[in-house]
């Protein structure tokens, strides 16, 4: 299940983040430079070096506000502050974009603006240190992930699929290739979507085992970024960018998240 997509982690908060998650796979554009200079966007109006009169001011006024790429996704509000250092279209109408030199406040005055364009939000999971949203608006979602220096954010746009049902057993067929089986508990679904993403839901299982579990997949080379709650562990995953996904163990059922962009 090789595609090239987002961590986002992505992502997209993908998974059930206090009511559960979502997310997408980082599809890198070949056109696009792999160290591209950052796009500065927000409030610019302090820099006036070199700028010439702007022959139509009108033309202005029909623009959104902030420097925001002319492929910016026209199904969302322009983005007020920071630089943007990554902008990753790719297939299935998916966004991959990183925002740094932004804030916290600027994040939630961001979804307070989703929020009044018709977008709702369905995932929140917020504490002192961690901060990650999603909002949906008809086939669409959205998920914000703000990391832990405070300054970056993870931004993933992305069409949602429709699913297949596959048996209840663990689909090697599907993951990639050396992916760890989870090694206990009961598999009650597995699901599959047009992009090969794969979901998995087990119950009867422990947070030791979650915890043994993540361990494995860091022995196996995947890299872990963890965003928890109290009552919640998830640790996003990520291998080579090229894979990419989330692990989540709700507390103290036992029941468990795999999914695998």
């Amino acid at each position: 299940m090789k595609k090239t997509l987002l961590i986002f982690l992505a992502v997209a908060l993908v998974l059930s983040l206090c009511a559960g998650c979502n997310n997408g796979k980082r599809v890198v554009d070949d056109d696009f430079d792999d160290d591209p200079e950052p796009i500065v966007i927000g409030d610019t109006s302090g820099d006036n070096s070199g700028d010439k009169p702007d022959d139509n001011p009108k033309a202005d006024e029909d623009k959104p506000k902030g420097d925001s790429p002319a492929e910016w996704p026209t199904e969302l509000p322009p983005y007020p502050d920071g630089k943007i250092t990554r902008f990753e279209p790719g297939e299935y109408d998916k966004y991959g974009i990183t925002i740094v030199d932004t804030s916290r406040a600027t994040v939630e005055a961001y979804a307070e603006t989703l929020s009044n364009a018709g977008w709702e939000c369905v995932r929140n999971n917020e504490d002192n240190s961690k901060f990650a949203l999603i909002y949906n608006k008809e086939d669409r979602s959205i998920s914000l992930l703000l990391l832990e220096d405070g300054t970056t954010l993870l931004l993933n746009l992305y069409r949602v699929l429709d699913k297949e049902e596959l048996e209840n057993a663990w689909p090697v067929d599907y993951l990639p290739q050396g992916f760890p089986e989870y090694p206990d508990g009961d598999i009650v679904r597995v699901r599959v979507d047009e992009s090969g993403s794969v979901y998995i839901n087990i119950e009867e299982s422990s947070i030791g085992t979650f915890d043994k579990y993540a361990a494995t997949l860091k022995d196996a080379g995947w890299d872990l970024e963890e965003a928890g709650t109290d009552n919640m562990m998830v640790w996003y995953i990520e291998k080579g960018n090229e894979y990419f996904g989330t692990i989540a163990c709700y507390i103290p059922d036992g029941s468990i998240d795999i999914t695998v962009y």
